[in-house]
């Protein structure tokens, strides 16, 4: 797939895929600790723990993906940069 943005457009978009990444990985932390504590605490399982549960493993799918796509985009700009063709 060839990437149609100019470089100058893509350094503010990758900052903010990059913000975007850190969060995702912050509330999957946080989603895992409350499903954790839940388990621990709650004499059986709800649906909430499993919300929770459902939640983190989101975040942590979603800030491998804005992970793999910020190095491609950045794989993109290097190669803009230096000239190159883009594959």
């Amino acid at each position: 797939m060839v990437c149609k943005h100019n470089p100058a457009d893509i350094a503010p978009m990758l900052r903010s895929m990059d913000s975007l990444m850190r969060w995702c990985f912050m509330a999957s932390i946080v989603a895992a600790l409350s499903a954790i504590i839940n388990y621990v605490s709650l004499p059986e399982p709800t649906p909430r723990l499993l919300i929770q549960t459902l939640l983190a493993l989101g975040c942590v799918g979603l800030g491998i993906y804005l992970s793999l796509r910020i190095s491609k985009l950045e794989s993109n700009l290097d190669h803009s940069v230096k000239g190159y063709p883009r594959t």
